[in-house]
C-alpha cells in the first residue's frame, strides 16, 4: 500500500509529469540506491484499524496510511492538506 501511494502521488501531481511506468521505474531505482535512507512499512493493518475520522470512500486510503504510520511510530508524509496529523510536503510548482 505504501509503495502504491508513492506511485499514485508521482502520477497524479501534474508538475511531476510521471506515467505509471516511469514512476514505478523511479521507485525501484530509489529503493536500490545506497544514497537514500528510507523504507516502506510492512502492512498488516486490516479494515478494523481505520481511524474514526474516515467517513467517505475518498478517505479510505488516507486513513489506512495514516494509521499504518502511527502504528509503526512513523508519520505519513503527504501532499494532501486534509490529513490530520500528517506531514505536509511543501510543493513548489
Amino acid at each position: 500500500m505504501t509503495e502504491l501511494g508513492c506511485i499514485r502521488v508521482l502520477t497524479q501531481v501534474a508538475a511531476y509529469g510521471f506515467t505509471v511506468s516511469q514512476a514505478r521505474t523511479l521507485l525501484m531505482q530509489m529503493k536500490k540506491s545506497p544514497l537514500l535512507s528510507f523504507s516502506f512499512l510492512p502492512d498488516a493493518n486490516d479494515i478494523s484499524h481505520l481511524p474514526s475520522w474516515v467517513k467517505t470512500p475518498k478517505q479510505l486510503t488516507d486513513g489506512h496510511l495514516a494509521e499504518l504510520a502511527k502504528r509503526n511510530n512513523a508519520m505519513l508524509a503527504t501532499l494532501d492538506e486534509k490529513i490530520s496529523g500528517s506531514y505536509l510536503i511543501p510543493f513548489f510548482p
